[in-house]
């Protein structure tokens, strides 16, 4: 019986280091944006539930802000973590949308398009009207005309 012991903890000895170079550890982009390092079981447990791409996309997006850390903190904390996985599934599908509305006007993916979509404007719609109408020899600039004329006049609300 002793020997089956000896042998059980050697296997899981074996086991556990590899389990936890995968599982555990903490990418130092990630690692760099936590203040505090005793929330790294937190972090940790987020790449266990399968989001380790997540964590590492809201990492590039701390980089743009004026305070990394505190935005990364907050973004990832327990009260927002539903709410900045709702985020996410946003930015990837305006992405996506940028992405073929640039396609579509021959153009990359710049600011305008991005602030136009999240502003909540047909993009898709007044990108092949630009693109099909033929009247202007350059379509961005029909496609910047008709979301601005979309969202009416400064200070308004947005027309339906």
């Amino acid at each position: 019986m002793n020997n089956f012991a000896d042998l059980a903890s050697a296997r899981l000895a074996g086991l556990k280091p590899q389990a936890s170079a995968s599982t555990d550890e903490i990418p130092a982009g990630i690692d760099d944006l936590i203040d505090n390092k005793m929330y790294r079981n937190r972090y940790k447990r987020l790449i266990r539930e399968g989001h380790l791409a997540d964590l590492l996309e809201l990492a590039t997006l701390a980089g743009e802000k004026d305070k990394p850390s505190h935005w990364f903190a907050k973004a990832c904390s327990v009260k927002m973590w539903e709410r900045t996985l709702d985020f996410l599934a946003k930015l990837r599908a305006v992405q996506s949308t940028a992405e073929r509305v640039a396609r579509r006007l021959g153009t990359e993916v710049n600011k305008f398009i991005y602030k136009q979509i999240w502003r909540g404007a047909n993009v898709e719609r007044w990108a092949g009207i630009a693109v099909e109408s033929g009247r202007d020899r350059n379509p961005l600039r029909l496609f910047a005309y008709l979301c601005k004329r979309a969202a009416g006049p400064p200070g308004t609300a947005r027309a339906a």
